[in-house]
C-alpha cells in the first residue's frame, strides 16, 4: 500500500475494515493474537501512510491508542507491536484531518507510560515516539480524568513533555540525519527497515517551528533548501513536458 495509492484507497473504503481491524485488535488472550495484531497495525501504518484523510481511520484510533497503553485486559502487546502502532500514530500524526484526534487520545498519564518505555526500547523505537510527538508539538497535552477532578495544573503542550526525550536521544540531529537519508532514499534509523518521505519530514518541521522550536531545527536547513529545489526542478520539468508535447500536437487551435 505504501507505493499503490489505489490499493490503498480501496483497503480504506472497504466495508469490511473498520471490523476486521477491531477484530485483530481485541483484547490479547493468547499469546499468539500477537502476530496478529502487528498485522492489522502494519495494514494501518500503510494506509496512515499512503491515504492519511480516509475517514476509516479515525474511529480506529481509539483501539490502536488503548492497545498501545494497555488499556485493554489480557496480555500487554509485545514490543513490536508497540512499535508498530507508535509508528501508526505519528503518520497519522501528520494528517492535519487526524493530528487533532492523536492529541486528545494521549492524555500525560499515557504519554508517561510511552516515554517510560522508550528509555528502556531500542533507539528506532525512541525517535518514532519522538517524531510523533514533534508532529503534535504546538498542541496543549490534555488533562489526565483524575486532574480535571482537583485542582488544575499548567497546561503543557506536546513540545514541552517531549524536551527531555529529545535531549537524550538527539532528536533533532536525528531529524535532521533523517531528511538527508529521505532525500537519498535511504532507511533511518539505519537498518530499522523505516523509509520517510522528505515532504512529510518537512512538514514535521513545520510544526515544530510554529511551536517555537525553529532555532534547533538549523541542521536541517540545508535538506529542507534541498526539498524546495528539487520541488522547484520537479515543477519546471512537468511544465517544459506539457510545453513539448504541446508543440508535438499542433499546439492550441488559432
Amino acid at each position: 500500500s505504501f507505493g499503490c495509492p489505489e490499493n490503498a484507497s480501496g483497503v480504506a473504503t472497504s466495508a469490511h475494515l473498520e471490523p476486521a481491524v477491531a477484530h485483530a485488535l481485541r483484547p490479547i488472550a493468547e499469546i499468539t493474537q500477537q502476530q496478529e495484531c502487528l498485522a492489522a497495525l502494519q495494514m494501518l501504518q500503510a494506509l496512515a501512510a499512503a491515504v492519511p484523510e480516509a475517514p476509516a481511520l479515525r474511529p480506529l484510533l481509539p483501539r490502536v491508542v488503548a492497545l498501545l497503553l494497555g488499556r485493554q485486559e489480557g496480555h500487554p502487546p509485545c514490543g513490536a507491536v508497540r512499535a508498530v502502532a507508535v509508528e501508526m500514530l505519528a503518520s497519522c500524526s501528520l494528517a492535519r484531518q487526524l493530528r487533532k484526534d492523536v492529541a486528545g487520545l494521549l492524555p500525560e498519564s499515557g504519554l508517561s507510560t510511552l516515554l517510560a518505555g522508550a528509555e528502556a526500547g531500542a533507539p528506532a523505537d525512541a525517535f518514532a515516539l519522538a517524531l510523533l510527538l514533534a508532529n503534535l508539538s504546538e498542541l496543549e497535552v490534555p488533562p489526565c480524568e483524575a486532574a480535571k477532578e482537583v485542582e488544575p495544573t499548567p497546561v503543557r503542550s506536546f513540545g514541552e513533555v517531549a524536551q527531555p526525550l529529545w535531549e537524550r536521544c538527539g532528536f533533532f540531529n536525528c531529524l535532521a540525519a533523517c531528511l538527508g537519508a529521505a532525500l537519498r532514499r535511504e532507511q533511518w534509523p539505519e537498518g530499522s527497515g523505516a523509509y520517510h518521505r522528505p515532504w512529510k519530514l518537512c512538514g514535521t518541521c513545520l510544526w515544530l517551528a510554529l511551536a517555537g522550536f525553529s532555532t534547533s531545527l538549523h541542521g536541517a536547513v540545508p535538506m529542507l533548501i534541498e526539498v524546495v529545489e528539487r520541488r522547484i526542478a520537479s515543477a519546471e520539468a512537468e511544465d517544459a513536458d506539457a510545453a513539448r508535447a504541446a508543440r508535438l500536437g499542433g499546439g492550441p487551435p488559432l
